[in-house]
């Protein structure tokens, strides 16, 4: 506007709105003009005219064609050319006074609106613009409109050039970005040319609260106009069509599918999107980048303007590529039992998602401080340590929501570049491991392990790829594939034990069992060594190499009790690990090699009856091969096994039992057909072996169910009748009806025979053995004590040697003796023996040293017994011997002795040391040697043939009480007392 005519309506405002609505104007717009010309009142007249300017029927150019009517009136009508001039310019100044008011009414109005406005040219080049328009660009003057709307520029172009009356939601393009606008174009007609105008309605909030809604959305979501164009992608939508934002925008969807059918299917979609009907349809589509074929599910919605007309569509795009893995997951999950196949299935679904080089299911101890891959896919990686300890601060790494790394190494570097030192981290990123992302597997809400996918590019990972992997369910899947696994661990213990219930023989257990644990669990080298308390040392019983092979032990290979890590499991009795044989653990100095390729050991001790009676032992070429995971799962396997190991081990005692029997036994059902039969039997029978088809009444002359308990005379016929015919003494002893077996016993008549003749040799030889075992003992004694007292090592070596040699001759003296005293005759010599003038004599006999060690009591009664002197003798000497070899220190040896109720009771208590542990074998073997020289079974019958007992009491003061109870009968105390005196 000009300065004068913005003047001129500045100054009239406030006349026009006084009379604006006067209702005494007259309404017809010439009538206005008229009243003009005569002057009357020509104010509220122009008022007229203005509000006359803002009906839709009546505009500037009407009002210019009444002026152009009163010009040709007036030019008629006037004769001088001064009036003609006069009233000429005062219609032009009706003209002038009323487009002022008009335009500032018009630009005041769109210069305070919350809106942009422009206008423009037929061309659509910006003319003039509002103050709102200027902020968004204040260089819009002389610039093209449709170039403000990106992608929509030509749909733009097209309403602008063809004056089209439109309005459409678009994005305009500014200089701080993309907005959201309601767009309205129009026409405006003027007599210098035909242009139009844009009233662009800021959407933002709008379209922002809209787009949250879509981006909250579980699947895809695309908003589309009415020509199919793409307003709007969500996240998730972008992610799955593998498109940015600008390259989606302004497009027509239906221009992303390639496949023929796929697009027939949408276009015919299209058509009822525009009938108002909803609809749901499938597609296929491949992915721009990664060329990777997708199934959508579509869900469309059409969308309408506020005058019902139809607007656009709604799109919720869902890959069933996901939904159908997960199906064929599940019903892999629910049909496949071999966890390797299911794993197989699970990664060859996974291939068509994410890319990966590795694919890893791995396992945590229980405190996460180490994990071991279970199941694995992709190029072999040599590692040195079968469990990988887990990195400085990672322990809770799986339970937060970032599970991935860009760059392994550059993290690693970072946060724990003490972990890039070892072995196992450099073998993996030489070869290739880039980038990872891992999926928790929870049980019971606790890690139990994890999934992990390994690439040899970075940044290929991210948190669309760790959501990916819980939208498959693949932890679901991966607890069930745990099941498996430790269902096929179950199966192979209760297997394992099966078994061993039918082993023949303890070897045979033994191979058994490392054969299987070498098989199923693939350890490099399994064996179980046996306990040799008495030599001290543990031998090899069995061994087998897993499938990787290795350096088997030699036959017979022994180790010393007191070296390796065998030798720490037995003396600890417990598990010992060891993780490295290269770190600086007790473990690792004790260590004793066999096979060059061993790094880490497991030894777990296998009790029978309270006792290590076995040492199963594992090793490994990899470094941290066992956890206190493979001890519980082996320690659950050895509970099971030795229980029945301990049946096993107690019917094996009973076939050596029978073994060696001096009898023939054979064990029969109530049918008499053999079970079972020991060496003697065979050999009588003359069979090698005994099958299930021979029965015992084919072996001898008597029907076995006429025998019973009292030994009957019968003949046995060998080999089944052809053959050797033995006379025997059978008896039948009847087992628990539970049973149901018969046991036969048969002595052969001849070894009888034999046995009677020769107990007399026997008997000579113990009676000298007796009068040789005292003085033998008293030697080893000096021997001993000169062994102390000189400094000669040449006399001190003699010593040695002489006490060694005389120690194997007392204990020969020993067992024959006992061996005597447990089969001696009952027959005795009943003689009336002074029990004090014995201990006397006995205590003559000993050296001065050993003497002065034995305190007799003074008030020590005069006792006699009536019985074998021999038997008195030996049992004193036994008991005083008994304490004087086992005597610590120089505490002295109490005697005492005491007449009750017509019982001699004589008492010896002395020192002894303190039990010494199984493990020092001199020490043991001199207890056993104690309790031979002793000969306690043969005390207790001396003292019960009189009608006595013996007694060992072992006393809390480091003591222990040897008690000999001998009877004297009160008919025979005169004979007694006789013999005494005489």
């Amino acid at each position: 506007m000009s300065g004068h005519a913005v003047g001129l309506a500045q100054g009239q405002h406030d006349h026009f709105l006084e009379f604006a609505e006067d209702p005494g104007v007259s309404k017809d717009p010439r009538d206005s003009i008229a009243s003009i010309l005569a002057g009357q009142n020509p104010g509220r007249a122009i008022t007229a005219l203005v509000r006359d300017l803002s009906r839709p029927d009546y505009s500037i150019k009407d009002l210019l064609a009444d002026i152009r009517h009163f010009k040709q009136q007036v030019a008629g009508a006037e004769t001088t050319t001064e009036r003609l001039i006069e009233r000429w310019t005062l219609l032009d100044g009706i003209v002038e006074k009323c487009l002022a008011f008009t335009t500032f009414s018009h630009e005041d109005f769109f210069d305070t609106t919350e809106h942009a406005f422009c206008h423009h040219d037929s061309a659509g080049i910006i003319l003039s613009a509002n103050s709102k328009m200027l902020a968004l660009d204040q260089h819009c003057l002389g610039k093209e409109l449709p170039r403000y709307f990106g992608a929509m520029e030509a749909e733009v172009r097209q309403i602008v050039t063809t004056h089209a009356r439109r309005l459409c939601e678009l994005e305009l393009r500014t200089g701080t970005g993309p907005l959201p606008v309601l767009a309205e174009f129009g026409t405006t007609q003027t007599d210098a040319h035909q242009g139009g105008y844009a009233l662009l309605v800021d959407m933002s909030s709008l379209v922002e609260a809209e787009q949250k809604a879509f981006e909250s959305a579980p699947y895809g979501m695309l908003k589309l106009d009415s020509r199919h164009r793409t307003l709007y992608a969500s996240r998730k939508a972008l992610d799955l069509l593998e498109l940015s934002r600008d390259d989606l925008l302004g497009r027509d969807a239906r221009r992303l599918i390639t496949d023929k059918e796929s697009l027939t299917t949408a276009i015919r979609q299209s058509v009822e999107r525009r009938r108002g009907v909803g609809g749901q349809f499938e597609i296929s589509y491949t992915t721009p980048k990664t060329n990777k074929p997708y199934r959508l599910r579509i869900t469309s919605i059409p969308s309408f303007d506020a005058h019902g007309a139809f607007s656009g569509s709604i799109m919720q795009v869902q890959s069933i590529n996901q939904n159908d893995a997960r199906q064929r997951i599940a019903h892999l999950v629910a049909t496949v039992s071999d966890h390797d196949k299911l794993y197989d299935g699970i990664v060859d679904i996974l291939k068509g998602f994410v890319d990966f080089d590795w694919a890893n299911l791995f396992v945590y101890s229980p405190n996460r401080d180490f994990s071991r891959i279970v199941c694995t896919r992709g190029p072999e990686i040599p590692f040195v340590s079968r469990w990988f300890a887990t990195p400085a601060g990672y322990l809770n790494w799986l339970g937060e929501p970032n599970t991935w790394m860009d760059d392994f190494q550059g993290v690693m570097s970072q946060t724990s570049p003490e972990y890039l030192e070892r072995t196992d981290t450099k073998t993996a990123i030489a070869a290739g491991m880039r980038a990872l992302v891992c999926l928790p597997i929870r049980a019971g809400g606790r890690i139990i392990g994890g999934f992990c996918l390994i690439s040899k590019q970075k940044g290929i990972y991210d948190a669309g790829s760790r959501a990916l992997l819980e939208k498959l369910n693949l932890e679901q899947a991966f607890l069930r594939l745990f099941d498996i696994i430790e269902t096929v661990e179950r199966e192979f213990v209760s297997g394992l034990v099966r078994q061993i219930a039918h082993s023949e023989d303890m070897r045979d257990v033994a191979e058994k069992v490392v054969g299987e644990l070498a098989r199923f669990y693939q350890y490099q080298n399994v064996s179980i060594f046996k306990v040799n308390v008495l030599r001290g040392h543990v031998q090899l019983l069995a061994q087998a190499l897993g499938p990787r092979g290795g350096t088997p032990m030699p036959v017979g290979y022994s180790q010393s009790t007191d070296e390796g890590v065998l030798g720490l499991c037995y003396r600890r009795g417990d598990c010992v690990i060891l993780r490295d044989r290269e770190d600086s653990s007790e473990e690792a100095k004790a260590y004793v090699q066999v096979a060059k390729e061993i790094r880490s050991e497991l030894c777990i001790p296998i009790r029978l009856f309270n006792r290590v009676l076995w040492i199963l032992n594992l090793e490994d070429c990899l470094g941290d091969a066992f956890t206190p995971i493979e001890v519980e799962k082996l320690q659950s396997l050895i509970q099971q096994m030795q229980a029945t190991l301990e049946r096993i081990f107690q019917g094996l005692i009973l076939v050596k039992v029978l073994d060696v029997c001096p009898a023939a036994v054979v064990i029969t059902d109530q049918r008499h057909n053999i079970l079972r039969c020991n060496r003697q039997a065979r050999q009588i029978m003359q069979q090698d072996s005994i099958s299930e088809a021979d029965n015992f009444e084919e072996f001898i002359d008597v029907a076995p169910a006429t025998l019973t308990t009292t030994p009957l005379a019968a003949t046995l016929l060998g080999a089944k009748g052809r053959g050797k015919k033995t006379q025997v003494l059978a008896s039948r002893f009847t087992l628990e009806e539970e049973y149901d077996q018969a046991v036969f016993m048969l002595q052969n008549v001849a070894d009888l025979e034999w046995t009677a003749k020769f107990e007399t040799l026997r008997a000579a030889l113990a009676e000298t053995t007796a009068q040789v075992r005292v003085p033998v003992s008293l030697l080893s004694s000096f021997t001993q004590r000169i062994g102390q007292l000189t400094e000669d090592e040449k006399l001190q070596d003699l010593a040695r040697k002489a006490t060694r040699q005389l120690g194997r001759i007392e204990l020969t003296y020993d067992r024959v003796l006992a061996s005597y005293e447990a089969e001696s005759p009952t027959v005795e010599r009943g003689t009336a023996v002074d029990v004090k003038r014995a201990l006397e004599l006995i205590l003559q006999d000993l050296p001065d040293l050993e003497r002065k060690s034995i305190r007799l009591s003074e008030k020590l009664p005069d006792a006699t017994v009536i019985c074998d002197p021999y038997r008195v003798f030996f049992a004193l000497s036994s008991m005083l011997a008994y304490l004087l070899r086992r005597r610590p220190n120089a505490e002295p040896i109490v005697i005492t002795s005491r007449e009750r109720d017509a019982m001699i009771e004589i008492s010896m208590t002395g020192a002894v040391p303190k039990t010494a542990r199984v493990r020092h074998l001199a020490a043991m073997i001199e207890a056993t040697r104690a309790e031979i020289a002793l000969g306690k079974d043969a005390l207790v019958r001396i003292a019960r043939n009189t009608g006595g007992d013996f007694s060992l009491q072992r006393q809390q003061n480091g003591r222990e009480r040897l008690s000999l109870k001998l009877g004297a009968p009160a008919k025979e105390k005169a004979h007694a007392e006789h013999h005494r005196r005489k």
